[in-house]
């Protein structure tokens, strides 16, 4: 009796890969016009001057710390993990924190953001604000003025410090 083996699809052809490619970007396209828009409609309390290109500006950050995961000195097996979690963590910063920047005008990380533009006001080792304002100092100097980027950037400290201290654990464990 002959076994019965699934059968091979046959490769995309030339004109079927682009046609892939065209309808793959629209659908890409279409799907980032709404989110720019729904960025705009719910940024309205965040005082930027092209709430947009914000917005792009912190998609494109997530997107480069994203594949930048593959470079990072961690163990292989780690890396499928730690990028399932970028994305959620990409979602709840990029996404469902534009409902509550809406529905709430005054917020921390806004008031962070704005509140350390300007000249150094010196490292003051008091409290925990006062590090959070001087590390916001120091992404005005380095990075675009842009609110969404400054949260995906925060985020991704936080994703790192999640894993230190998830290996933390697993090294005084020994698992």
């Amino acid at each position: 009796m002959r076994a019965i083996l699934p059968r091979k699809q046959p490769p995309l052809n030339g004109l079927t890969f682009v046609l892939l490619l065209v309808f793959i970007g629209g659908v890409t396209w279409s799907l980032l016009t709404v989110v720019f828009e729904l960025a705009v409609v719910l940024g309205e309390n965040l005082r930027q001057n092209d709430l947009q290109l914000d917005y792009l500006t912190g998609l494109l950050a997530a997107v480069i710390i994203g594949l930048s995961i593959l470079f990072w000195p961690v163990p292989s097996r780690y890396k499928p993990m730690l990028i399932h979690l970028w994305i959620i963590r990409c979602g709840v910063t990029l996404g469902f924190m534009l409902l509550f920047e809406y529905s709430y005008s005054s917020n921390d990380g806004l008031a962070y953001f704005h509140g350390s533009q300007g000249d150094w006001f010196g490292w003051d080792r008091s409290g925990g604000a006062s590090q959070i304002l001087a590390l916001s100092w120091l992404y005005h100097q380095i990075f675009p003025d842009s609110y969404h980027a400054y949260k995906v950037l925060f985020s991704v400290l936080a994703l790192i410090a999640t894993y230190l201290a998830y290996r933390a654990v697993t090294i005084f464990c020994k698992r």
